[in-house]
């Protein structure tokens, strides 16, 4: 945030500085693609039973008990965990909500 606007955005086109000192030593198709975003594992992650067991663990918690219903969480849970949809942002949200009370709580 310390860079001037101008070495960080003009018009569409974003991280400026970056890109100019990138296209000194990188291919033109590198530093002028448009912006990716960071794939996460987690939805992949959640399917395995490690995981699946550590967020079944909080999700029928006592912290889960008092601000959700449990069973919904769950059926979350259990329908992502089967890959017929992903409900990856929901159960992250709720995730780390409960993480975050029984920590600082």
């Amino acid at each position: 945030m310390t860079l001037p606007t101008n070495f960080r955005v003009q018009g569409n086109t974003s991280k400026v500085a970056l890109r100019k000192a990138a296209s000194r030593r990188l291919p033109e198709y590198v530093w002028k693609r448009e912006k990716l975003g960071f794939p996460s594992p987690l939805a992949t992650w959640l399917r395995e039973d490690r995981y699946y067991q550590m967020v079944r663990a909080a999700f029928e918690g006592a912290t889960a008990r008092e601000f959700f219903v449990t069973s919904e969480l769950m059926r979350l849970l259990n329908e992502h965990r089967s890959g017929k949809v992903s409900h990856m942002q929901k159960i992250w949200s709720f995730y780390t909500f409960i993480v975050w009370h029984e920590q600082f709580f």
